[in-house]
């Protein structure tokens, strides 16, 4: 990476930083704090996690404990994963009521890890990579990749779920067969290849 590329990225970082900083200034609390673990592995961008979930090959474990103390407009929620500051945003939210709906999906009460360990050796290798296999069930591919966006997913129940890459901003369709096992992963190699677990 050359200097400027390099000094590009930490000015859009320390811009970021600052507008958090602003935003958490004015927030709200939450009484009591939303506390327990990450429902599944979750994707932040400069310390964001939206609710469109772009995946990436970097992300925070399912399991993390989290606490969220504040929220500011309704859908900026200010707390930590992991004991470091990593803030929620609902961007398909139509009110905080929204916000705190999707944010009680991936803050869950029990550890998902407990359930992870009862899965087949070769799934819990899968989803503490970030990535799938084929014949996984929905919950093992949400706790794998997390929630699709509910802009391009709506339905969970769907037979198709889209995700979108960071790689090269590409969608990813992740398709069920009638039983809700996954069947087939379509979209850019780049893609597959960051989300499929290898053979």
């Amino acid at each position: 990476m050359t200097t400027s590329k390099l000094s590009g990225a930490r000015v859009a970082r320390f811009a970021l930083l600052a507008t958090t900083l602003a935003l958490a200034a004015c927030a709200t609390s939450i009484k009591p704090p939303v506390t327990g673990y990450t429902c599944c592995n979750l994707h932040p961008y400069y310390d964001w996690v939206s609710s469109n979930n772009v995946l990436s090959s970097q992300f925070v474990a399912a399991g993390e404990p989290a606490s969220y103390d504040s929220i500011k407009r309704g859908y900026y929620v200010y707390g930590t994963i992991g004991g470091q500051y990593i803030s929620l945003r609902d961007d398909n939210a139509r009110s905080s009521e929204d916000t705190m709906r999707w944010m009680r999906k991936i803050i869950v009460d029990q550890d998902p890890r407990i359930e992870l360990a009862t899965w087949p050796a070769r799934t819990q290798a899968a989803v503490r990579s970030g990535k799938v296999v084929l014949g996984m069930t929905r919950q093992q591919v949400l706790m794998a990749l997390g929630y699709p966006s509910p802009a391009d997913t709506p339905n969970l129940a769907s037979g198709t779920w889209h995700y979108w890459s960071a790689i090269d901003d590409t969608p990813i369709d992740i398709g069920f067969d009638t039983a809700g096992l996954l069947r087939d992963i379509k979209g850019s190699q780049p893609s597959i290849r960051m989300v499929r677990y290898p053979d």
